[in-house]
Protein backbone atom coordinates (compact mmCIF):
# COMPACT_ATOMS: atom_id res chain seq x y z
CA UNK A 1 0.00 0.00 0.00
CA UNK A 2 1.45 3.34 -1.03
CA UNK A 3 1.85 6.34 1.18
CA UNK A 4 -0.99 8.24 -0.46
CA UNK A 5 -3.36 5.28 -0.05
CA UNK A 6 -2.57 5.13 3.67
CA UNK A 7 -3.15 8.85 4.04
CA UNK A 8 -6.47 8.51 2.21
CA UNK A 9 -7.59 5.69 4.51
CA UNK A 10 -6.64 7.66 7.63
CA UNK A 11 -8.51 10.70 6.31
CA UNK A 12 -11.58 8.62 5.50
CA UNK A 13 -11.58 6.95 8.91
CA UNK A 14 -11.09 10.32 10.61
CA UNK A 15 -13.99 11.88 8.71
CA UNK A 16 -16.24 8.91 9.45
CA UNK A 17 -15.33 9.04 13.13
CA UNK A 18 -16.02 12.76 13.39
CA UNK A 19 -19.41 12.37 11.72
CA UNK A 20 -20.20 9.41 13.99
CA UNK A 21 -19.43 11.47 17.08
CA UNK A 22 -21.51 14.41 15.82
CA UNK A 23 -24.46 12.17 15.01
CA UNK A 24 -24.17 10.49 18.45
CA UNK A 25 -24.09 13.75 20.36
CA UNK A 26 -26.80 15.32 18.18
CA UNK A 27 -29.24 12.48 17.45
CA UNK A 28 -31.64 14.84 15.66
CA UNK A 29 -29.01 15.28 12.94
CA UNK A 30 -28.40 11.54 12.65
CA UNK A 31 -32.09 10.66 12.45
CA UNK A 32 -33.01 13.33 9.92
CA UNK A 33 -33.63 12.58 6.24
CA UNK A 34 -30.39 14.40 5.37
CA UNK A 35 -28.52 12.26 7.88
CA UNK A 36 -29.80 9.03 6.36
CA UNK A 37 -29.15 10.15 2.77
CA UNK A 38 -25.65 11.35 3.59
CA UNK A 39 -24.88 8.07 5.37
CA UNK A 40 -25.95 5.90 2.44
CA UNK A 41 -24.42 8.03 -0.29
CA UNK A 42 -21.09 8.19 1.55
CA UNK A 43 -21.00 4.48 2.41
CA UNK A 44 -22.05 3.32 -1.06
CA UNK A 45 -19.83 5.80 -2.92
CA UNK A 46 -16.67 5.02 -0.97
CA UNK A 47 -16.30 1.31 -1.87
CA UNK A 48 -17.13 2.08 -5.50
CA UNK A 49 -14.42 4.76 -5.53
CA UNK A 50 -11.90 2.42 -3.87
CA UNK A 51 -12.76 -0.30 -6.40
CA UNK A 52 -12.03 2.12 -9.23
CA UNK A 53 -8.64 2.91 -7.69
CA UNK A 54 -7.86 -0.81 -7.70
CA UNK A 55 -9.14 -1.24 -11.26
CA UNK A 56 -6.99 1.64 -12.51
CA UNK A 57 -3.90 -0.40 -11.63
CA UNK A 58 -4.89 -3.26 -13.98
CA UNK A 59 -3.95 -2.87 -17.63
CA UNK A 60 -6.94 -2.73 -19.93
CA UNK A 61 -9.40 -1.67 -17.22
CA UNK A 62 -8.48 2.01 -17.02
CA UNK A 63 -11.28 3.15 -19.34
CA UNK A 64 -13.81 1.02 -17.48
CA UNK A 65 -12.48 2.22 -14.11
CA UNK A 66 -13.41 5.81 -14.94
CA UNK A 67 -17.10 4.88 -14.81
CA UNK A 68 -16.64 3.69 -11.23
CA UNK A 69 -14.48 6.71 -10.39
CA UNK A 70 -17.12 9.19 -11.51
CA UNK A 71 -20.01 7.24 -9.95
CA UNK A 72 -18.33 6.60 -6.60
CA UNK A 73 -16.72 10.01 -6.41
CA UNK A 74 -19.98 11.78 -7.17
CA UNK A 75 -21.90 9.77 -4.56
CA UNK A 76 -19.16 10.38 -2.00
CA UNK A 77 -19.02 14.12 -2.73
CA UNK A 78 -22.80 14.51 -2.53
CA UNK A 79 -22.74 12.58 0.78
CA UNK A 80 -20.12 14.93 2.22
CA UNK A 81 -22.06 17.99 1.03
CA UNK A 82 -25.23 16.62 2.64
CA UNK A 83 -23.32 16.06 5.91
CA UNK A 84 -22.24 19.70 5.90
CA UNK A 85 -25.77 20.91 5.17
CA UNK A 86 -27.18 18.56 7.83
CA UNK A 87 -24.76 19.85 10.46
CA UNK A 88 -25.60 23.44 9.57
CA UNK A 89 -29.36 22.82 9.81
CA UNK A 90 -29.66 20.33 12.69
CA UNK A 91 -26.74 20.74 15.07
CA UNK A 92 -27.67 23.18 17.82
CA UNK A 93 -26.89 23.24 21.51
CA UNK A 94 -30.54 22.65 22.37
CA UNK A 95 -30.62 19.37 20.40
CA UNK A 96 -27.56 17.84 22.08
CA UNK A 97 -27.92 14.43 23.74
CA UNK A 98 -27.40 15.74 27.30
CA UNK A 99 -28.68 19.28 26.88
CA UNK A 100 -31.31 18.81 29.61
CA UNK A 101 -28.77 17.58 32.18
CA UNK A 102 -26.53 20.65 32.23
CA UNK A 103 -25.20 21.79 35.56
CA UNK A 104 -25.26 25.54 36.13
Amino acid sequence: MGCSARAYELGRMGFSAIIGVIYSVYPKAGNSVLGKWSFWLYNIGLPILLLSMFMAQIKGLLGFAHIFTFTGGTALAIGVILVIINIYLNVHESTAYNSNNKSS
